[in-house]
């Protein structure tokens, strides 16, 4: 399926803004995982800073791994660009942890 097909399909998707300036469906994407991600860490790892490292160098990691996969795939644009913007929804994910999950303790 194309994008526009997927967008057509998908109800909230296609009213998600996206532009090539401000890429929101990225931060959408990945602040929620690494949110989940830097939780679920939480048994292995006591200080939050290295939940939060590990979950921003993973999802980045992945969005790297996906546009180096659309650099192969015909149909599909790859952008370093894009990868930026998985990194800034990656931290905004984990920052949201911090703040939320670690408010208040001394970590």
């Amino acid at each position: 399926m194309s994008w526009s097909e997927i967008r057509e399909t998908v109800g909230w998707v296609k009213n998600v803004p996206q532009t090539t300036s401000f890429k929101l469906r990225h931060i959408i994407q990945y602040a929620p995982q690494s949110f989940i991600l830097a939780k679920a860490l939480e048994d292995l790892y006591p200080r939050t800073i290295r939940r939060s490292v590990i979950s921003i160098i993973f999802y980045t990691s992945i969005g790297a791994i996906t546009e180096l996969i659309q650099y192969f795939t015909p149909t599909r644009i790859d952008s370093l660009y894009d990868v930026g913007w998985n990194f800034i929804g990656a931290t905004l994910g984990v920052a949201l942890y911090a703040f939320t999950v670690s408010k208040g303790t001394n970590e």
